[in-house]
């Protein structure tokens, strides 16, 4: 009789011992914290673990406790990344973030390749990229070979277009004021069916002169052979129109 009390102790022992850890198992499995990431810039994604994108900023996201990887970024840049860490979230408890404030400054210059200098350190040519966590304090100066140099004072603007004027000649050089740059994609699109529509006629005008051409090589018609001049104007502008549109268009697509 003592041994089956005894046999029976044990059970219950081992019985309630199994079910606190297969409790604590379960909880620690099932627990969640939460995490907060405020953000100014309200141009920003979270990639979080590389699959849940959150729009910044947002608060007490619920995920399970633990390590977690996040990536910020800038929304329409597919290499504007400000942050790339590890965070650590506690069960039952709310981490928050707060994503440094970054400047991002754009500069294009004509002629291109122009000289960038920071403040008194030369950092890169134009066209020119770069992001900083506070406001450009400091001037930035513009400069190539052959012609006058520009010098940008703080506050710097996000984009920045400059024309340099050649040594020796009187006009100035010229900052393009924002107002000027378009956020739409209107130019983007009309450079496009410009393109389209006039390297098509280009292509049709050129196929119908050598048709002529051919006509007057046969039969020696000089009608042809005026028609045949005419379609080749056509073709030789249109051709031109299609190549100033792409040129357009390649400006267009750096600007944004």
């Amino acid at each position: 009789m003592k041994n089956m009390k005894t046999t029976a102790a044990l059970f219950l022992l081992l019985f309630v011992v199994s079910s606190s850890s297969g409790a604590q198992t379960k909880d620690s499995t099932y627990s969640s914290g939460y995490l907060s990431v405020n953000a100014k810039d309200t141009c920003l994604i979270a990639l979080i673990d590389s699959t849940i994108t959150k729009t910044l900023p947002f608060d007490s996201l619920p995920l399970p406790a633990g390590n977690h990887h996040m990536i910020v970024m800038r929304e329409r840049e597919w290499n504007g990344i400000l942050v790339d860490t590890t965070i650590t979230l506690m069960a039952e408890s709310n981490t928050v973030i707060n994503v440094p404030e970054k400047h991002q400054y754009t500069i294009l210059s004509s002629p291109p390749e122009a000289a960038v200098t920071i403040g008194k350190t030369k950092t890169g040519e134009t066209p020119f990229q770069f992001t900083a966590s506070q406001a450009m304090s400091v001037p930035v100066t513009i400069s190539a070979m052959g012609y006058e140099p520009l010098t940008l004072e703080a506050p710097l603007q996000s984009m920045n277009i400059i024309h340099l004027r050649g040594r020796g000649e009187n006009a100035p050089n010229i900052i393009l004021p924002n107002k000027y740059i378009r956020d739409d994609g209107t130019a983007v699109y009309t450079s496009l069916a410009v393109a389209v529509v006039a390297g098509t006629i280009s292509v049709l005008a050129k196929r119908r002169a050598d048709a002529l051409s051919d006509t007057y090589g046969a039969a020696g018609s000089l009608s042809s052979r005026a028609s045949a001049h005419k379609y080749d104007v056509a073709a030789g502008v249109s051709l031109f129109v299609t190549e100033v549109s792409f040129g357009a268009l390649t400006y267009y697509l750096l600007l944004q």
